[in-house]
């Protein structure tokens, strides 16, 4: 995936592979926090704590219900978080039960740690729901940790709170921990002002969240881990050998942006949902192309091609034919589907859907 991302995201006219928000100025996101760049002016540069300035634990620990602070760790994105909590609770040999397709690091790290992995595979022909019955039937006697990726990267589905509660209940049955993902529970469809997160399932659950793609904001690098503090205690002694801490600078801006997260998120779903409208048309007239399911929650999707093309040799004639980057479904370890994501400014992602139609009607 990162090498698709390196190679073409910084010389494209049209990016729709990237997974996030069209990324602000400061000065864009400090206006819609009501604040200059004053605001940094005396700061003091100095070393932070490992798990996170109180202020910033704090500003985390409001979007969750009923939060401790005490039990946020704040990381350098959520592959730091994941990394260094997938190498405190795993072992190698120690079974994890995880979807498909998914974020690399989801099932890369378990698996270079020696875990033994079993997918849950999310279906185009089932809408890439969340089945917790055939979910919960992989978990077993030997399972150590379950991982929830919700709203789910790349096909947008949202696990709901009772099927969370149907897995969470079989996972605490044979003993097994319980990791929900959620980078876009910032970002629902429907109106609502947040995702519920699956670490209000109890105290015993784990979780992993960022503002970077649903603020535009990648380049602050500020994720979390949400949790039990003994096992933070643990996690935060890894990271004492990682990045240890963040800068400052990003800290006192991303509590900023959590503070006025609705002002900035508001901004964010107008976009999204005008995006989503203009896809939705776009698939109903390719329907002869593509297969679509529309996300629930988020900022991507996954649709199916049915073109008999390898993906990254469709991918690469995007490129090449309608200045259009799409990720491939070859960086998920899959085929004939592409992700594109929803972030980008209207007019932009328009044109992109314009071009990607006539270089596919070519073919």
């Amino acid at each position: 995936m990162e090498e698709w991302l390196s190679g073409y995201r910084f010389q494209i006219k049209y990016n729709l592979a990237e997974s996030g928000m069209r990324d602000l100025t400061l000065k864009q996101l400090l206006n819609l926090c009501n604040e200059t760049s004053d605001c940094l002016d005396d700061l003091l540069l100095e070393d932070m704590p490992t798990t996170g300035s109180q202020y910033l634990r704090k500003a985390i620990a409001d979007c969750y219900e009923n939060l401790d602070p005490e039990r946020v760790m704040v990381t350098t994105g959520t592959g730091e978080a994941l990394f260094v909590f997938f190498n405190t609770v795993l072992s190698a040999g120690d079974e994890v039960v995880t979807s498909f397709p998914a974020f690399q690091a989801l099932y890369e790290v378990p698996k270079a740690i020696g875990a033994k992995l079993k997918f849950y595979e999310h279906r185009i022909e089932d809408n890439f729901v969340f089945d917790p019955i055939r979910f919960s039937e992989l978990i077993g006697n030997e399972t150590k940790l379950v991982i929830i990726n919700s709203p789910h990267n790349p096909t947008g589905a949202e696990c709901s709170a009772e099927s969370m509660k149907i897995i969470v209940d079989k996972a605490r049955k044979v003993g097994a921990k319980v990791l929900f993902d959620e980078h876009y529970r910032f970002l629902p469809h429907d109106g609502r002002d947040i995702i519920s997160s699956g670490i209000e399932m109890g105290e015993d659950m784990f979780a992993t969240g960022s503002i970077t793609k649903c603020f535009g904001a990648m380049g602050l690098r500020v994720g979390w881990l949400v949790g039990e503090p003994q096992m933070l205690y643990k996690c935060r002694d890894m990271r004492d050998y990682l990045t240890h801490t963040l800068s400052p600078i990003s800290e006192k801006i991303t509590a900023l942006a959590l503070e006025n997260r609705k002002t900035i998120i508001g901004k964010s779903i107008e976009i999204l949902q005008q995006n989503k409208i203009t896809l939705g048309k776009f698939m109903h007239q390719m329907s002869d192309l593509f297969t679509y399911v529309a996300p629930e929650s988020g900022l991507v999707c996954f649709p199916k091609v049915t073109l008999d093309m390898p993906s990254q040799k469709l991918a690469k004639l995007l490129i090449e034919n309608a200045e259009v980057f799409c990720l491939p479904a070859h960086s998920f370890e899959m085929e004939h589907h592409l992700r594109i994501g929803l972030g980008s400014e209207p007019e932009s992602f328009t044109v992109a859907l314009e071009r990607i139609a006539q270089a596919l009607r070519k073919v």
